[in-house]
């Protein structure tokens, strides 16, 4: 109950009267002004700490395409061949429409019709675009990179999503290594599916953590490293398509990340 500026909370009973053998109601009421206050302030805060999480989540995740957009434009600016500026320019468009994707799907836009703008899409072609992005971006040559591709058939969707994918894992696999390690990146046709292995030689996942890592802003990395969106983003967009992702990871031997999507979806 409010009263001006004031909030009461309040409540009948019953009230036995032995003496008169009769009954009353009794009416209880009390002044929760400063608690219903201290409940708004935190609502508020638990409101802005959540906007806060996004807002980093979505700054943590175009790191990745703007590195990738600033080096091949740096490339455009001291190349004279038309040929090798047109293959940048490229590699800038794709990494722009990879952002415009991360924004769009960390603000829940993959809930649209999923059929729209879908498009033959080669695995191994968003596998090397993936890779190109997340190395560039970690400023490391001591990843030694192995690649098992399989002859695969194209599957239905937005490429720059199937990109999103891979780049977040392998992404991650880089920063779990430290920079220094094995990457392995493998493909294969398994029934009416697609499946991809990204296997990192980093220190594991330990087991309790397994279950979380698809949650949204579980993260086990430092402060301002890591957001904990990266993986959640990953399984809602394999979990759109129709697909599944899981992990397998043995402390001291590293992590295998292996996504599987259908290719007649």
């Amino acid at each position: 109950m409010v009263l001006g500026d004031r909030v009461f909370v309040y409540q009948f009973f019953e009230v036995v009267l032995q003496v008169e053998e009769s009954r009353r109601i009794g009416f209880l009421m009390r002044e929760v002004t400063q608690e219903k206050r201290l409940q708004d302030q935190l609502a508020m805060a638990e409101k802005l700490s959540g906007l806060g999480r996004l807002s980093a989540g979505i700054a943590h995740e175009i790191n990745n395409p703007l590195y990738s957009i600033m080096g091949h434009t740096e490339a455009i600016l001291d190349e004279d061949d038309p040929k090798k500026i047109k293959t940048y320019a490229s590699k800038v468009l794709d990494s722009s429409k990879h952002m415009g994707a991360i924004i769009q799907n960390l603000s829940g836009y993959t809930r649209s019709n999923i059929k729209d703008q879908h498009k033959d899409v080669s695995i191994s072609d968003r596998l090397d675009a993936a890779i190109e992005i997340a190395l560039v971006a970690s400023y490391s040559n001591d990843i030694v990179l192995e690649k098992r591709y399989a002859d695969l058939p194209p599957i239905k969707a937005k490429p720059e999503e199937i990109q999103q994918i891979f780049i977040n894992i392998i992404a991650n696999a880089v920063q779990a290594m430290q920079g220094k390690g094995r990457l392995i990146v493998s493909s294969e046709k398994l029934n009416e599916h697609v499946v991809v292995r990204i296997q990192d030689s980093g220190p594991g996942i330990p087991p309790e953590y397994r279950a979380k890592i698809f949650d949204p802003f579980f993260t086990t990395k430092d402060q301002g490293v890591g957001t904990g969106l990266g993986l959640n983003i990953v399984h809602k967009i394999v979990e759109k398509y129709g697909g599944n992702i899981h992990v397998e990871s043995e402390l001291g031997k590293g992590s295998t990340f292996i996504v599987s999507l259908p290719f007649n979806a």
